[in-house]
């Protein structure tokens, strides 16, 4: 039954997203549907044993929910067998076996796979087949897999969009940190947390590689850079906020100062005091907003 764990996770993984609860509802209905006909219904265990590949291909296709996710699960334990047919058909399939396959994935992908999902990827727009693929992204830890992720951060979909930040914090991969940070800065009120969650899963690798980033970035992008890097406990993203203080821009060292504060450090508190009195209003505010950062964490 691990098609419709899948299935539930994606329903669990979309409520709130902003699509309406209908859509989540309708999901969470589909599944309980599916897992009871699939009781109802058990598989011919022989049958599915002495399939051909292509037969069990053509199941995929077909009208009834329960036959399509029986014949997903047995490709997916023949994987050695199965893996070339399947990552055609997800390019060139119906809608139905490429969602299925797709699900099937979600639970079985591995990191050789990476390659073959990337270009699957490429191939497919629908969100129903997208949410799938990138859980699918987010098992293989692979850097490829960060630029197809982060392309959907930006999709219509709200569902995928949420999927594609989660999958990026389970990947793993440094490269993450740049497209977690995009989010932080713009703010969205879904993505937001779990671009928050999912700096925090990669840890201080993705302190390490925005540190190695930083000189390509600018005043605009480097106080969301700080804010991502600062989601990260430990010592390393601490050193990298200190460090930060003595940054040209004054904004930037300000920020540096208030994320520290906001860790329980006063290590930027020069650096505000120096600031309050500048004769730039928006950097004064800065100041103020990194003294009263600084005053609340030192309250009893």
């Amino acid at each position: 039954m691990a098609l419709v764990a899948t299935l539930a996770l994606a329903g669990v993984s979309c409520r709130g997203a902003g699509e309406g609860g209908g859509d989540v509802a309708a999901l969470e209905k589909r599944v309980a549907s599916l897992e009871a006909r699939m009781a109802s219904q058990p598989a011919d265990a022989t049958q599915l044993e002495t399939a051909s590949v292509e037969e069990l291909l053509d199941r995929l296709d077909a009208e009834d929910a329960v036959t399509r996710y029986h014949a997903a699960e047995a490709l997916g334990e023949r994987l050695a067998e199965t893996k070339t047919h399947l990552f055609v058909a997800l390019k060139t399939g119906s809608h139905r076996q490429r969602e299925a396959i797709a699900a099937m994935l979600a639970s079985k992908a591995t990191p050789e796979m990476a390659i073959d999902l990337v270009e699957a990827h490429a191939q497919n727009d629908e969100p129903r087949v997208l949410v799938f693929l990138d859980t699918a992204l987010g098992r293989t830890h692979a850097t490829e897999a960060v630029a197809p992720l982060a392309a959907d951060l930006a999709h219509p979909s709200m569902r995928v969009r949420v999927v594609a930040c989660q999958a990026l914090g389970k990947l793993g991969d440094a490269h993450a940190a740049i497209p977690l940070a995009q989010v932080l800065a713009e703010g969205d009120p879904v993505l937001r947390p779990l671009a928050v969650t999912a700096m925090r899963a990669l840890g201080p690798v993705g302190v390490a590689y925005i540190e190695t980033e930083w000189h390509l970035t600018g005043p605009r992008e480097r106080p969301y850079l700080l804010q991502a890097a600062a989601q990260v406990d430990g010592m390393e993203a601490e050193a990298f906020l200190a460090d930060k203080l003595e940054d040209a821009s004054p904004l930037v060292a300000l920020e540096a100062a208030r994320l520290l504060a906001l860790r329980g450090s006063l290590l930027g508190r020069d650096v505000a005091v120096a600031r309050i009195g500048s004769e730039d209003p928006v950097v004064r505010a800065a100041a103020r907003t990194a003294l009263d950062a600084m005053e609340n964490s030192s309250a009893p």
